[in-house]
């Protein structure tokens, strides 16, 4: 029973540590959406050199890379979060 508040407080710093890492990979997914807006306004010119296309599909993928990245530490998130309440409800 002495380990629940450590249980809670390891718990709490290890959703801090993922909230910080969301942030960041987040702000990063709005940098790579500003970048590919930005290839698209040189496809939108008529720019389809080799290079645009490359440069669209290295943006494309990126993009779902980091979605990727966003979606895993939204579901560990997810789990932190159910043990969380999980390990509130053993002591209520």
């Amino acid at each position: 029973m002495s380990d629940r508040p450590d249980d809670l407080k390891n718990l709490l710093m290890q959703r801090i540590e993922l909230v910080s890492s969301l942030s960041e990979a987040t702000a990063n997914h709005m940098r790579l959406l500003q970048k590919s807006s930005g290839i698209d306004v040189l496809l939108l010119k008529r720019d389809s050199s080799a290079g645009s296309q490359l440069a669209r599909q290295e943006a494309d993928d990126n993009m779902a890379s980091s979605q990727a990245a966003i979606d895993s530490l939204e579901a560990r998130l997810a789990v932190i979060d159910r043990q969380i309440e999980s390990n509130n409800n053993k002591e209520a």
